[in-house]
């Protein structure tokens, strides 16, 4: 957002020195659409004298002042409430104990150990509190500190600092930072960063938690411990949830879910709606029966396969169970598929109570396929296989790859061979 009134000359109407009373004008900016996006305008609705600025007051509560009630009041230096204070406007310090009020306008600094309040036109500064820092006025631009709450209304600019709850109810041009949440209703043109949630309406920057991140439309980066959630991604998502429309970039994390994704997803479950989703059936030399699922994108998916050998056999047969990353490639007509893949072997008659307590295998694939149709395909490769032997040594031969040195070769516990498939990949 582009705003053509400078906000050093907004404030500069409204303190402008005086003698004797002055009209000021009550500022309040107004969007308005021009060709490349939005722009602000302040305009002037309707002049506020002035009838009384002081250097000093002194309160004990709102109303009860050696200054008089603050009505009309500019205080052009220090506002001191024992309890609490009320004024108009202040250029300079309002300190209180309990709470603070500025109805009109602030350019300066709001200090209380409960609550402070400031309305109106603008504030330029810092509200800093204990308790709560409110402001409720068309535009803020500074800083809001408080242990407990910050809340603006209007337009933000600046910084929110809060153990508990950040607010900004339009959009926010700036830094939120919370150990409890951050919200923003419009756009955030900054960060939010928070152990536990952000919540934006959109996002050009960054949300950072340890929990929770939702935004509509991300042009920048989540990066969460948690949940990531958003519209359209154009950046990067990471946590152990990632959730996105069309993603323009990447998603790193345990189980990714997106519409479509124009980069890559990277994930033990990466699931695109229009991605690089097949079941595949097929046969290998070392394991007869196998059957896998691949999801995710073409550049990186995600393959999911369980297989067993002599399912006929209680005594010889065994279970494979296991995963690994892959890419495609088109060929002209025909395709390449490239997998690294992992499995636990359970051998002792397919016992999965000894999944992976046995042996280990993992496996480089090259498979080379040719489509019949957008839901059917056959194809051939050759893997690579390092079958590892674990603690278990009353299992008398390696699961797999039999005995036969002309089978491969040992090193210790690691026997490698080799191996044909062939198969059929459905939808």
């Amino acid at each position: 957002m582009r705003r053509t009134a400078p906000l050093v000359a907004l404030i500069g109407l409204v303190f402008a020195p005086a003698a004797g009373a002055r009209p000021a004008p009550r500022v309040v900016p107004v969007v308005e659409p021009v060709d490349d996006g939005v722009e602000t305008v302040f305009v002037d609705p309707e002049p506020l004298p002035w009838p009384e600025i002081v250097p000093l007051r002194l309160s004990l509560v709102p109303g009860l002042s050696l200054a008089g009630s603050g009505d009309g009041q500019l205080v052009d230096g220090f506002a001191f409430g024992l309890v609490a204070d009320r004024v108009e406007a202040v250029r300079g310090v309002q300190l209180t104990f309990a709470f603070g009020v500025v109805d009109e306008a602030l350019r300066g600094v709001q200090i209380s150990t409960g609550a402070n309040v400031a309305g109106g036109a603008f504030v330029d500064g810092a509200q800093i509190a204990t308790g709560a820092n409110v402001a409720t006025a068309d535009f803020f631009d500074g800083a809001q500190v408080s242990v407990g709450a910050n809340v603006a209304t209007g337009l933000a600019s600046g910084a929110q600092v809060t153990v508990g709850l950040n607010v900004a109810s339009e959009d926010l041009e700036g830094a939120q930072v919370a150990v409890g949440a951050n919200i923003v209703g419009g756009l955030v043109d900054g960060a939010q960063v928070a152990a536990g949630a952000n919540i934006a309406g959109a996002v050009d920057g960054a949300q950072v938690a340890a929990g929770l991140n939702v935004a509509g439309d991300v042009d920048g980066a989540q990066v969460s411990g948690g949940v990531n959630i958003a519209g359209d991604v154009r950046g990067a998502q990471i946590g152990l949830l990632n959730i996105a429309g069309s993603v323009s970039g990447a998603q790193i994390g345990l189980v990714n879910i997106a519409d479509h994704v124009d980069g890559v997803s990277f994930a033990l479950l990466p699931i695109v709606r229009d991605g690089y989703n097949h079941l595949e059936v097929w046969a290998d030399s070392s394991m007869p029966l196998n059957v896998g699922l691949r999801v995710g994108t073409p550049a990186l998916h995600a393959l999911i396969s369980v297989g067993a050998d002599a399912v006929g056999d209680a005594q010889r047969c065994v279970l494979r169970l296991g995963g690994g990353l892959g890419t495609h490639i088109t060929a002209g007509p025909l395709y390449v598929d490239l997998d690294a893949t992992a499995h636990g072997l359970a051998g002792k008659g397919c016992d999965f109570r000894h999944y992976a307590d046995d042996e280990v295998l993992g496996q480089l694939r090259a498979t080379v396929g040719l489509p019949l149709g957008d839901a059917l395909a056959v194809y051939v490769g050759l893997a690579g296989n390092a079958e590892v032997r674990l603690e278990d040594d009353d299992l008398p031969r390696p699961l797999l790859s039999g005995d036969d040195a002309e089978t491969g070769f040992s090193a210790g516990d690691v026997r490698v061979f080799a191996s044909l498939f062939a198969g059929v990949r459905i939808f």
